[in-house]
């Protein structure tokens, strides 16, 4: 299935749900909760090594990330007011 430009796959109602799928979103939500570390996700999964487990799923660090920063930035510009940060 091709994979729009944000890398997600098209959540239309014709999409098919996969297994790989509804694993990808366990160890996605696993991730998300902040309970679990990467070790305890390549146990879950079964990869052979956490280098496998780090190549999928640190993109998850990368998007919270870019939130944190828009957050930061959105909280700074509040205090400065009308000079926003470039």
């Amino acid at each position: 299935m091709p994979r729009p430009a944000s890398g997600r796959r098209s959540s239309s109602p014709s999409s098919k749900t996969t297994f790989h799928m509804l694993r990808h979103d366990m160890a996605s939500r696993m991730k998300g909760t902040h309970m679990f570390d990467l070790k305890d996700i390549q146990k879950q999964l079964g990869h052979s090594s956490i280098q496998i487990t780090m190549d999928i799923y640190t993109h998850i660090d990368e998007e919270q990330n870019q939130k944190v920063s828009g957050w930061l930035e959105s909280g700074v510009n509040d205090l400065l007011g009308s000079r926003q940060i470039q």
